[in-house]
C-alpha cells in the first residue's frame, strides 16, 4: 500500500490500483470518495444532533433491514456493500445496542437471520427524514431531470464496479 496525495486528500491505494488512476485523466473517483466524506459526515453530524443512538453506517444496516427484514448475513452485505468482517463487527454492535438479533432460519439449520428487534422502527422515520434532508442538499439547483440522470449515471458505475471488483485485485 502507498499514500497518494490528491490535491489535499490522502487515499491508501495498492500500487496496481495507483497504477491505474495515475492513467486517467478523469476524476470521477475522487469526486465519489469525497462526496461520501462529505457527505456521510453531515449525516454523522445529524443523526448526533437529533441524539439518535446509532451512527451513520450502522443507519445503512438498519435501513437495509427496514426494507427487508430476516435476510442472511450474506445478502445484507450485497445490500449495505460492506465485507464480511466489517458487516459482522457491526452487527455485533447493533446487537449490543439491542437493535437486531440473530435467529437461526427454519428453512435451514445452518442460515442465521438477522432481525430487527421491537423498537427499532421507530427509528427509521427519524433516519428517512435526516436523509432526506441530506438528499436536499446534493440536489438543490439540479432539475429533476439531472437528478434522475445522475441517479441512473450512479447506479451504471455501481453496476459496473460490483461485476469488476474479483478482476481488481487480480
Amino acid at each position: 500500500m502507498v499514500l497518494f496525495i490528491y490535491k489535499q486528500y490522502i487515499f491508501s491505494l495498492s500500487l496496481a490500483q495507483l497504477a491505474i488512476v495515475m492513467t486517467l485523466k478523469r476524476e470521477g473517483f475522487f469526486i465519489i470518495s469525497r462526496t461520501h466524506q462529505i457527505s456521510d459526515r453531515l449525516l454523522s453530524g445529524r443523526l448526533h444532533h437529533n441524539k439518535t443512538p446509532f451512527t451513520s453506517a450502522q443507519g445503512r444496516i438498519l435501513h437495509a433491514l427496514w426494507e427487508t427484514d430476516h435476510i442472511n448475513i450474506h445478502k445484507l452485505g450485497q445490500l449495505t456493500s460492506l465485507g464480511k468482517s466489517t458487516l459482522t463487527a457491526m452487527l455485533d454492535r447493533l446487537e449490543k445496542l439491542n437493535f437486531i438479533e440473530r435467529k437461526k432460519s427454519t428453512s435451514d439449520r445452518r442460515e442465521i437471520l438477522i432481525c430487527l428487534k421491537a423498537g427499532t422502527k421507530s427509528y427509521q422515520k427519524s433516519f428517512q427524514s435526516d436523509a432526506n434532508e441530506l438528499h436536499s442538499m446534493m440536489y438543490q439547483n439540479l432539475s429533476e431531470k439531472e437528478v434522475d440522470a445522475f441517479e441512473r449515471t450512479l447506479t451504471t458505475i455501481l453496476k459496473n464496479l460490483q461485476q469488476s471488483q474479483g478482476n481488481f485485485y487480480e
